[in-house]
C-alpha cells in the first residue's frame, strides 16, 4: 500500500543499485544481532547471521543503522487474544493470501499504518470496528476535518476525532482518505480502552475512560549497540530514546541512526 512518490523513490534505487553494482556488496536475508566497539582501536565489530547460518563478524570504523526504529512487530498484551477464534495479524507480517473481503475486521492501532489500511479495507465492503483511531492533530487539521466530515450528522464523529493535546506530542500523519473512510456505514469507530478480547470479539470500555499506559518494541531490537566497557544503548534508551539530531547518540561514536520519516527525538 505505499503511495506512488514512494514508490518512485524506492525505484530509483534498485536503478542506482544496478548503476553502481551495489548488489555483490549486499548481505540478504541477514539479521544484525550486535554491534560492540574497542574503544582503544575505534574498530566496530559486527555480528551478523544469515538464515539459520553461524553467527559472523564483520569489521569498520563506521556504522549507519537504516533499519528504522520499530522494526519488530509488538502484539498488544491484551487479555483474551489468544482465545480468539478469528485469525489475528499483525500489520508488519500483512499475509497476502488471506482475503478480507465481506469479514468483520477490527483494527488496533492509531498510526502510520491505520490511516493507510484502514480506507483500502473500508472500500473492499469489510465491516471495519476500530479501537482508538488516528486522531489527527487538533488545531492543523479542525478545516480539513470539517471538510472531510461536514453535517451536523458527523459533529460527534468530529468531536471524538480531535485531540486534546498540543500539535507535535504524536506523529503528524497526512492522509486524504482516512476521516471519509471512518464516516462510511461499514465502519465503527470505538474510542475506549480494550478490557479484553474473547472468542468472538473484543470488548471495549465506554470511551473517557483513561487509558493504561502503553511501552513499544525495544528502539533497534534486536540489535545490541554498545562500546565495550559501557551500558549497551537498549539499557540507555530504556525510558526513551534521544539522539543528537537524531541521528547520533552521545557516548556512541561513529554510528549514524536514520529512523523513519518520523525522526528519532532529538536535541541540539
Amino acid at each position: 500500500m505505499c503511495g506512488p512518490i514512494f514508490i518512485a523513490v524506492l525505484m530509483s534505487k534498485f536503478k542506482l543499485v544496478a548503476r553502481y553494482d551495489v548488489e555483490r556488496n549486499i548481505h540478504f536475508d541477514t539479521v544484525v544481532k550486535g554491534c560492540a566497539l574497542d574503544p582503544a582501536s575505534g574498530i566496530w565489530t559486527i555480528t551478523t547471521r544469515q538464515g539459520s547460518g553461524r553467527p559472523q563478524s564483520i569489521h569498520s570504523r563506521f556504522v549507519v543503522s537504516a533499519v528504522g526504529q520499530l522494526n519488530l512487530p509488538r502484539y498488544p498484551n491484551i487479555s483474551g487474544l489468544d482465545s480468539f477464534e478469528g485469525k489475528v495479524m499483525h500489520s508488519a507480517r500483512w499475509g497476502k493470501s488471506r482475503d478480507l473481503r465481506g469479514k468483520h475486521v477490527a483494527i488496533s492501532g492509531n498510526g502510520e499504518t491505520a490511516v493507510q489500511i484502514i480506507p483500502k479495507l473500508a472500500k473492499i465492503g469489510i465491516y471495519l470496528y476500530l479501537p482508538e483511531v488516528y486522531k489527527g492533530v487538533k488545531k492543523l487539521t479542525t478545516e480539513m476535518l470539517n471538510k472531510q466530515l461536514p453535517g451536523d450528522a458527523r459533529a460527534e464523529l468530529r468531536k471524538r476525532l480531535t485531540p486534546n493535546y498540543p500539535p507535535g506530542c504524536k506523529s503528524i500523519l497526512i492522509s486524504a482518505d482516512c476521516y471519509p473512510a471512518l464516516s462510511q456505514p461499514n465502519v465503527t469507530l470505538e474510542t475506549g480502552e480494550i478490557v479484553d478480547v474473547t472468542p468472538k470479539g473484543i470488548r471495549c470500555l465506554l470511551a473517557g475512560i483513561q487509558s493504561k499506559d502503553r511501552t513499544a518494541t525495544q528502539f533497534l531490537a534486536p540489535m545490541d549497540i554498545k562500546v565495550i566497557g559501557q551500558e549497551p544503548l537498549s539499557r540507555s534508551w530504556a525510558e526513551g530514546a534521544s539522539a543528537y539530531k537524531g541521528m547520533t547518540v552521545p557516548g556512541i561514536p561513529n554510528v549514524a541512526i536514520i529512523p523513519a520519516w518520523a525522526t528519532t527525538p532529538s536535541f541540539s
